[in-house]
């Protein structure tokens, strides 16, 4: 046992490099999405958060090989750490007031992006990058072996980066939320400075492990959250309010769309004005509707209106989040039935493989910050063509800006296959301007057909035809 002590202690700086590296990783994941439910999961988001880590830590860097040239390092190796974990701390309890106020600027979206990354965690991850410099003035103690002891230090960090990456992606947010993973994260580097320095400031340190452990076993949630949960895809939040005097639970993956409503009291009650109007077109639809499509589930309200609608008809619905299943049965009236098949896989994956014909399919994978892209592509809207009977109909709900953002696009590509129709849900959202739309789309429509429907729009624009190797969603839609 002594032997394995002592060795792990001759690796001690290593192993710091190691636990540093993790950290980093974890805060660019878990930073994106605290960011999430404010700006979305888009290319923009995730570009504004890497590229604000990488250049915290190279100026973190540069800082810090300056200071450990002056200062004694070993000195400050336990202050940057214990620092940034109190940042990180400060980040995770202060960063919803700090993303409304950025979200209240009403911004460019990678603006809004960039500025929240910046703000929360360009200096957490500056001090982290300090830190690099400082174990190689430590550990170098000869030039003849300066490369490798360099180079042993970096693998290490590398290392940890690596476990960083697969810990909390395959993990951590399957099981806990992002809060409580930053808290955590500020507990590991508080541990780390012990490896560092066990002799100075131990009562600080103590104080603020046991003020941050406090902290991460506290609630945060306010009185109307019902859920607040991390899944492995995203973060979902439901919210109870009440609207025209009806209690109504709202689904949410960020600030700006809700993706699922129910009625608790009404569960026979459409709750929101785009499924309304889907239900309204798929009535007055002159197509069977024995086998029904859904590509995009969320909290399965859909599918359980039209399953009570058209009883006999049989609903394939395709989500790719089984965390959702959960939340739709507690709180949004999901319940199993041999009418709704619900199969857990990516849309575009499932289209690929399909080999059914449906009379009708929808499309409800789009949201207001992040457009699926490889679901609005030829290549998809073909596979759709491939899964719809010769009579069939697809059904598609877009949010776009004034009918000349992604609506015009997806319009254009769906008629590589189709002809398409449009209506206006009178949804607006609180981003970019946009409304909400119904495109129906048609190998043929007959005169008749949705002839009696309210609220049809023209497309402006010519749009650009999405294709898997160029389909610029985020540019279009922001």
């Amino acid at each position: 046992m002594m032997k394995i002590l002592t060795k792990l202690k001759s690796w001690r700086y290593e192993i710091i490099a190691m636990l540093t590296g993790a950290s980093v990783l974890i805060l660019e994941i878990v930073g994106a999405r605290l960011i999430a439910p404010y700006f979305g999961t888009s290319t923009y988001v995730w570009t504004a958060m890497i590229g604000v880590i990488l250049g915290a830590l190279s100026v973190g860097y540069w800082i810090g090989g300056k200071a450990a040239d002056k200062d004694n390092p070993k000195d400050d190796l336990s202050l940057l750490l214990i620092v940034a974990s109190v940042l990180i701390v400060l980040s995770s309890l202060f960063h919803k007031p700090v993303l409304e106020l950025i979200a209240m600027g009403d911004f460019d979206l990678r603006i809004s992006a960039l500025l929240a990354a910046f703000v929360l965690f360009s200096i957490p991850s500056m001090l982290i990058g300090m830190i690099s410099p400082h174990l190689a003035k430590i550990r170098v103690q000869s030039l003849k072996n300066s490369g490798e002891t360099i180079g042993r230090l970096e693998a290490a960090g590398a290392i940890g980066s690596i476990m960083g990456v697969f810990l909390s992606g395959y993990f951590l947010l399957s099981y806990f939320g992002s809060r409580d993973i930053s808290m955590f994260l500020a507990v590991v580097l508080l541990a780390t400075s012990f490896i560092a320095d066990t002799k100075r400031l131990i009562p600080l340190r103590i104080i603020l492990v046991l003020t941050t452990f406090a902290l991460l076993f506290s609630g945060s949630s306010s009185a109307n959250t019902l859920l607040d949960k991390d899944s492995a895809y995203t973060r979902y939040q439901v919210i109870q309010e009440v609207r025209n005097g009806k209690t109504i639970n709202l689904l949410k993956t960020d600030d700006k769309t809700i993706q699922s409503a129910f009625y608790p009291d009404y569960p026979e009650e459409s709750a929101m004005s785009y499924s309304t109007k889907i239900l309204s077109i798929i009535d007055e639809l002159d197509v069977p509707k024995d086998n029904i499509l859904m590509i995009g589930g969320g909290a399965y309200t859909l599918p359980t209106l039209l399953s009570q609608k058209y009883p006999d008809s049989h609903i394939t619905v395709v989500e790719i989040d089984p965390a959702l299943d959960d939340i739709a049965r507690e709180f949004f009236g999901f319940k199993n039935t041999d009418k709704i098949s619900v199969v857990y896989e990516d849309g575009r994956t499932f289209l690929n493989d399909n080999t059914n014909s449906y009379d009708i399919i929808i499309v409800d994978a789009y949201n207001s910050a992040t457009i699926p892209f490889h679901l609005a592509t030829v290549e998809a809207t073909e596979r759709l063509s491939s899964a719809l009977k010769e009579e069939g109909v697809l059904v598609a709900n877009i949010i776009s800006r004034q009918p000349d953002g992604i609506l015009s696009s997806i319009n254009r590509t769906y008629q590589e296959f189709f002809q398409t129709k449009n209506y206006s849900t009178r949804d607006i959202y609180n981003i970019a301007q946009r409304n909400g739309y119904i495109t129906v789309a048609s190998r043929r429509f007959s005169a008749e057909q949705l002839i009696n429907q309210q609220n049809m729009v023209t497309v402006q624009g010519e749009g650009i035809v999405l294709r898997d190797d160029f389909a610029p969603v985020d540019k279009i839609s922001f």
